[in-house]
């Protein structure tokens, strides 16, 4: 067990409380993140305010960036020292992974709405209790995160990782709606309404 410090929900509505909490080594597919910068989606605060009970105390935090600080025996493609953002998990095997549209994959409430992984564990301990965790994948209000490696994607190691963080939401909700199912011909106009990180993606 390592230990973290993660920004804690005790019960739904409660405010972001930091605490000491232990973190278990990464699984054979699983990566460990050491965050080094995390957005503030709205999602956090939205979900926070109604997060069922049976699901707390809760980490929240899907817009992370960090450093990969060790690997799961079985996850290729990633090494220590990698500087990565975190984004959504995904199973990889069901119709919708296998066709190149993880967001719709079969499993996700399960694996990013669950409070923990897909088989109901999660990684982190509070006081030596279970604590709920997984949020989007990764639960990013924290020091560290261990995340599947379909949710790891490595970056280039001289992106500030403020910059990198958001791309694990924000960037790629306003650009994937403009490229994948928008596609405005040139010349044609689009209207954004709206200029957080998510309008702004979409406007570059």
């Amino acid at each position: 067990m390592r230990r973290a410090r993660a920004a804690v929900v005790r019960e739904p509505g409660a405010p972001f409380t930091v605490l000491e909490v232990e973190l278990e080594d990464p699984r054979p597919r699983e990566v460990l993140v050491r965050m080094t910068a995390a957005g503030v989606c709205h999602t956090d605060l939205g979900i926070q305010a109604g997060w069922p009970r049976r699901l707390t105390p809760m980490v929240f935090g899907h817009e992370g960036a960090g450093r990969v600080e060790a690997v799961g025996a079985e996850v290729t493609g990633l090494v220590p020292g990698d500087t990565v953002c975190l984004t959504f998990a995904s199973c990889g095997g069901c119709g919708q992974c296998t066709a190149g549209h993880p967001a719709y994959c079969d499993a996700a409430r399960d694996l990013n709405l669950s409070g923990g992984r897909g088989d109901g564990s999660t990684p982190l301990r509070l006081d030596g209790a279970p604590l709920h965790g997984g949020f989007f994948g990764q639960s990013s209000f924290a020091t560290y995160a261990v995340v599947h490696q379909r949710g790891v994607v490595r970056v280039p190691a001289d992106l500030a990782p403020t910059l990198a963080a958001p791309l694990g939401c924000g960037g790629q909700t306003g650009a994937g709606t403009v490229l994948n199912r928008l596609r405005p011909e040139p010349g044609t106009s689009l209207v954004v309404l709206g200029a957080g990180g998510v309008g702004l993606s979409a406007l570059m």
